[in-house]
């Protein structure tokens, strides 16, 4: 029961750790069971990992809640020994001895961009172009290489703030992958008839694409037995690439049960499969090679709703996050400063700067700071 409290996703990125605590004892010729470990060894492997300088802080207490995690699920009894104070003190000297280090890797880093929707849509043109140089993206297209499949998943990532494991097939994880069937359209914005597609052969029109979609996502990080509320999204873009895209796999022979966004060979679409694209559109529209990672979605997502003036609880209802804390973490510092600078013009809004001519045309005396001389 314990071991599935944590996410598969999270069980992957804690085996390097315990692998490497493993390697540890061995040299040590200590027993590297995860019932065996003490506060003194845990410390002696993280400090050996902060002064052998290969990995980050956040990278350390990573590798610390990995064992945590690990003596939890094996039934370990009493005070955790990861959580003794000792091991709290090894783990903020070693955040200090790294903060420089970490500071200057981060700076040389290529800048990691946000596929917000304001970003997204200006690749909009080199995904026209391609469909239409293939047959006008009809479902002659061969399919594989269709641009719409990384479109419209780029434009689901984005607007619905997902992880991509939560739609798309990221390793060996493919329970994460969504089906056709989990989305649903609904026609009008008065009424929840749902919109089923459109039968074959007859074309799109801006006046068939429907009012919104709901997405039914199976268990995610946040909730593993699948207890998701259905997501909405009712973004024009988004919708119309789902809409289109859905029509497209239809008429190339992928049934509902099939996952959504499928490839020719009928695999679905890789996440780095579907980043690489991105970086390819990105790379074309600014001559730059960005660094694209899976967080990119909901990073764009989180932002463009904060800048867009979203309240808190509404961007944590979109994101599916527990806590408060998680919008600061994934909106974008620009639009965190946009925000507050919102929040404090809302506090005292602009007034009219009160000049000579219209002070004297009121009858009053113009308004001076304290301590200025008259002119």
């Amino acid at each position: 029961m314990a071991g599935q409290a944590v996410a598969e996703g999270t069980r992957r990125t804690y085996a390097a750790p315990l692998q490497s605590y493993r390697h540890y004892c061995a040299r040590q010729g200590v027993s590297g069971g995860a019932l065996d470990v003490t506060a003194e060894q845990a410390s002696d492997w993280l400090a050996g990992l902060a002064l052998g300088g290969t990995i980050s802080a956040a990278t350390l207490r990573t590798y610390r809640s990995a064992l945590s995690t690990a003596w939890e699920e094996a039934g370990g009894r009493g005070s955790n020994p990861l959580q003794d104070p000792f091991v709290e003190r090894i783990v903020r000297g070693a955040t200090k001895l790294l903060l420089t280090r970490d500071l200057a890797a981060r700076a040389a880093r290529t800048t990691t961009i946000e596929l917000t929707p304001s970003v997204i849509q200006q690749f909009l043109p080199f995904v026209l172009e391609v469909a239409n140089g293939a047959g006008g993206g009809g479902s002659a297209t061969p399919i594989a290489a269709h641009p719409l499949c990384s479109w419209a998943a780029t434009c689901l990532g984005v607007f619905g703030l997902l992880r991509p494991n939560e739609f798309l097939y990221v390793g060996q994880a493919r329970s994460g992958v969504l089906a056709a069937s989990a989305i649903t359209f609904r026609a009008s914005p008065l009424h929840e008839a749902e919109q089923g597609l459109l039968p074959w052969g007859i074309p799109i029109t801006d006046a068939s694409v429907p009012d919104r979609l709901e997405v039914a996502l199976g268990p995610t990080k946040a909730d593993h037995f699948g207890r998701n509320g259905r997501l909405l999204i009712a973004a024009r873009l988004a919708v119309e690439a789902l809409w289109r895209w859905m029509h497209v796999r239809r008429d190339a022979g992928h049934g509902p049960h099939a996952p959504l966004f499928v490839l020719g060979n009928g695999h679905a679409l890789a996440s780095r499969v579907l980043l690489i694209q991105v970086g390819a559109w990105y790379a074309r529209l600014t001559g730059t090679t960005p660094k694209i990672t899976g967080k990119a979605f909901r990073r764009g997502g989180a932002s463009a709703m904060l800048h867009g003036g979203a309240s808190i609880p509404e961007i944590m209802d979109a994101g599916r996050w527990k806590t408060p804390a998680m919008v600061g973490v994934y909106a974008s510092k620009e639009a965190q400063r946009a925000r507050a600078a919102a929040a404090s013009r809302a506090i005292n809004p602009a007034l009219p700067l009160l000049t000579a001519s219209s002070a004297a045309a009121a009858g009053a005396s113009p308004l001076r700071w304290p301590g200025a001389s008259p002119r």
